[in-house]
């Protein structure tokens, strides 16, 4: 018969009594196999002791109890100078952000043009009456100034060569996106939210090609407000007179108009975007223009002309040299302009004549600050 159960568990061996835990635990023998039954166990089985709790608590530490997690801090209780700068970590882009991002909101004003159609002198004329003349008074604007990035290379590229050099600006070399750094002023209308007004100098080559535009010019989908430059030398009575042909031009200037408007209705309720179509070299018009068009002349502004007149100027500007444009053939492109929605048209020459081949170029801007003042203005009371 065979033996109990209990009889067979007696024989097998106990838990090694040895306290050194890392040491061997010997193996416990098999009994032998034969070809007749056994009385022996058929397999080797030690039951676990009971856990010790003093090793166990040796083995590893407790998990502390957690403080109560307190609120977050917005980082608008933080001094802006206290603050790290912020830098953008996108492939494309590797360069520290403006710092007056953390203050401010952010509006992109975009230039657009063919390439020579006058950007960089525009900006560089409009920038520096904007900075240094009561122009932007009547517009209600009690701050635009450059941060102190800006600040240098706006002088070093724009305001120096232009004013006290009187050197002829090269054009603008194409480069990727990376190599985009945008100019930033700071903004106020009075009564208005500050505002971080930010624009580019783009190349033409850029702005002309689509595939370009996409990769390069990306920041056109997030205008704020646009300035469109159009270049008279476009028009056939001016090119047939002219002497000056500019070459590598692969689209017509309205082509290009339709597809920056285009571009901002990317974003949704975009149409509320305030575009400018202005003229450059406008002094090329005068010889076909009526001896008593002067929306080329100066404009009649005085520390009592109030808002209203200037809008009221502005306006009566507008009709005149859209009027103009239709008269030099250009009616399709006036209505690629009103087509998108309300658009102003202004008329402005950054040098105020053509400089002579190899001679200086002296500025004498004429109505640049017209478009850029308008804009701001716009974007400011739609903001409110």
């Amino acid at each position: 018969m065979p033996e109990p159960v209990d009889a067979l568990l007696s024989d097998v061996p106990g838990d090694p009594s040895d306290d050194d835990l890392t040491g061997e635990v010997r193996a416990t023998p098999r009994p032998a196999r034969s070809g007749r039954s056994s009385s022996g166990p058929l397999w080797s089985w030690t039951p676990p002791g009971p856990p010790e709790q003093v090793r166990r608590g040796s083995w590893f530490s407790p998990t502390p109890a957690r403080p109560p997690e307190q609120g977050l801090v917005p980082l608008t209780a933080f001094p802006p100078g206290l603050l790290p700068r912020r830098f953008c970590y996108l492939e494309d882009c590797r360069q520290p952000l403006p710092p007056d991002l953390d203050e401010r909101q952010a509006h992109i004003v975009s230039v657009v043009g063919l390439n020579a159609a006058g950007k960089t002198y525009y900006l560089a004329t409009a920038l520096t009456e904007a900075l240094n003349g009561p122009g932007l008074d009547i517009a209600g604007f009690r701050e635009f100034e450059p941060d102190e990035e800006t600040a240098q290379r706006f002088f070093v590229n724009y305001y120096s060569p232009v004013y006290r050099d009187n050197q002829a600006l090269r054009s603008t070399p194409e480069a990727g996106s990376a190599g985009q750094k945008s100019l930033n002023f700071r903004a106020r209308i009075d009564g208005g939210r500050p505002m971080l007004v930010m624009t580019h100098d783009i190349s033409g080559e850029t702005l002309m090609n689509y595939a370009k535009r996409a990769r390069d010019a990306g920041f056109l989908r997030h205008s704020s407000a646009v300035i469109f430059l159009v270049d008279p030398l476009e028009f056939d009575p001016i090119r047939e007179q002219s002497n000056e042909h500019i070459q590598g031009r692969t689209i017509h200037q309205r082509d290009l108009l339709a597809a920056t408007l285009r571009e901002l209705e990317f974003e949704l309720g975009r149409q509320k975007v305030p575009v400018a179509v202005v003229v450059s070299k406008a002094d090329l018009l005068e010889p076909f223009l009526p001896a008593n068009a002067q929306f080329l002349g100066l404009p009649p502004r005085h520390r009592e002309q109030t808002l209203q007149e200037w809008l009221r100027e502005l306006q009566q500007t507008s009709v005149a040299v859209r009027e103009v444009l239709i008269k030099m053939g250009q009616d399709r492109l006036v209505r690629a302009a009103e087509s998108y929605g309300p658009v102003s048209f202004h008329a402005v020459s950054a040098l105020g004549g053509q400089p002579r081949p190899g001679g200086p170029a002296r500025p004498n801007p004429r109505r640049v600050l017209d478009p850029l003042a308008l804009v701001l203005w716009r974007l400011s009371n739609a903001l409110a």
